[in-house]
C-alpha cells in the first residue's frame, strides 16, 4: 500500500532543540504528516506491533509521522534522542526522551535515499553503516546505552533523494515518559 500525502495535510519538516522548541532547519527538507494512533485501528495496530517488538506498552509510542522525500530532499546528521554535538560526540537529551526508533520504509530504492550511520560500521569494515530503503521493512535501533545515557553512535542522516525518486516512510519513536 503506497500512501500519498494530501497537499492540505502535509507540513514542512522541522527539528526540535533540547528544550523542545521547534524550528525549520535546512538539515531537514522533507515533508510530513502526523498519524496519531488513537482513534485509528490500523495505525494503532502498527504502533502496537512496534511496541510489542520492543517490549513497551503502546502508550509509549509517540504519534507516528509519515515522511516524504522528493527530488533533492534529505535529512542531515541528527540524533533522535536530542541535540548532537559533532565536535564532542555527545548528545544533549531532549524531552520526551526517545529511547528507540523504528523507521518503516514504504518505498524501495537501489543506492539512493539510504539511512546512513556515520559512527557505526559493519564488522571488519571502515565504511559507515548504510541501510537501503526496502518497502515493508523496518529499521530499528536504540538511541541510548544500557545505562540510559544517549548513544552518539546512532546519529544518522537520510541521504538526498534524486529526481525522479520519492522516498516514503513512517517514523515511530518509543519514549520512556508514558502517555506521549
Amino acid at each position: 500500500m503506497l500512501l500519498h500525502l494530501q497537499d492540505g495535510k502535509k507540513k514542512r519538516s522541522f527539528c526540535e532543540d533540547a528544550s523542545g522548541k521547534s524550528h525549520i532547519d535546512i538539515q531537514r527538507t522533507s515533508t510530513f504528516m502526523c498519524l496519531p494512533h488513537r482513534g485509528n485501528e490500523h495505525i494503532r495496530a502498527i504502533a502496537g506491533r512496534a511496541a510489542d517488538m520492543l517490549g513497551f506498552d503502546s502508550d509509549y509510542i509517540e504519534p507516528m509521522q509519515l515522511v516524504n522525500y522528493v527530488e533533492g530532499q534529505h535529512f542531515g546528521l541528527h540524533h533522535d534522542g536530542g541535540e548532537l554535538d559533532e565536535l564532542t560526540l555527545t548528545v544533549k537529551p531532549a524531552w520526551p526522551r526517545r529511547v528507540a526508533t523504528v523507521f518503516v520504509y514504504l518505498t524501495s530504492h537501489d543506492s539512493v535515499g539510504s539511512t546512513v550511520f556515520p559512527y557505526l560500521s559493519s564488522e571488519n569494515c571502515d565504511t559507515p553503516l548504510s541501510v537501503q530503503p526496502i518497502a515493508r521493512s523496518a529499521l530499528i535501533f536504540s538511541n541510548i546505552h544500557a545505562d540510559g545515557t544517549p548513544d552518539h553512535r546512532t546519529a544518522h542522516c537520510a541521504q538526498v533523494v534524486p529526481k525522479p525518486h520519492c522516498k516514503m516512510g513512517i517514523n515511530l519513536w518509543v519514549g520512556d515518559g508514558g502517555s506521549l
